[in-house]
C-alpha cells in the first residue's frame, strides 16, 4: 500500500512510499516507526485520510489504498 506523508512528517520520511499491507491506522504507525523511530512522537496527533476523506481510528484499508498521514498544520504536535 502506498502511504503520502505532509508537513513535518516528511522531515522523518520519503514524502511517498510503499508498505506492506496493514489493516488499520495501528499497523501504519507501526510501518510508519519501522521506518524512522524519531516520527513516533508525532503520529498519536495525525489524522489519516484515504482518497479526499479523513478516516477514523478504526477505519479498515484496502490493499490498494493510498493513505494519506497528515499532522497538525500549524504546530501543535
Amino acid at each position: 500500500m502506498r502511504i503520502k506523508v505532509f508537513a513535518v512528517l516528511k522531515d522523518y520520511l520519503p514524502e511517498e512510499f510503499e508498505i506492506d499491507f496493514v489493516p488499520n491506522t495501528d499497523g501504519v504507525k507501526k510501518s510508519i516507526i519501522a521506518k524512522n523511530a524519531s516520527a513516533a512522537a508525532i503520529l498519536p496527533k495525525c489524522r489519516f485520510a484515504v482518497g479526499n476523506a479523513f478516516v477514523n481510528e478504526n477505519h479498515v484499508f484496502s490493499e490498494n489504498d493510498i493513505v494519506a498521514v497528515i499532522p497538525p498544520s500549524s504546530g501543535g504536535w
